[in-house]
């Protein structure tokens, strides 16, 4: 399973991947976590790459949450 999160505080970025890992090594769930700090690197990977989850942050300079979903679907 492929899952990006983005978020452009560091912070929250690396606490929500924390808590990602845990979840799904708790359940033996192989996962490849790819962390962003901006919606526009994300966006470029979505074009070329299947991803299963997003987990996005609504509030980020330049393009917000909404946006990225919005090209990313």
């Amino acid at each position: 399973m492929k899952i990006l999160i983005c978020d452009d505080e560091m912070i929250f970025l690396n606490e929500i991947q924390k808590k990602v890992k845990d979840y799904f090594e708790k359940r033996k769930i192989d996962v490849l976590l790819k962390i962003y700090n901006n919606g526009e690197d994300l966006l470029k990977l979505c074009k070329n790459e299947v991803v299963d989850v997003i987990l996005l942050d609504i509030d980020m300079p330049r393009i917000d949450g909404f946006q990225v979903a919005k090209n990313v679907r």
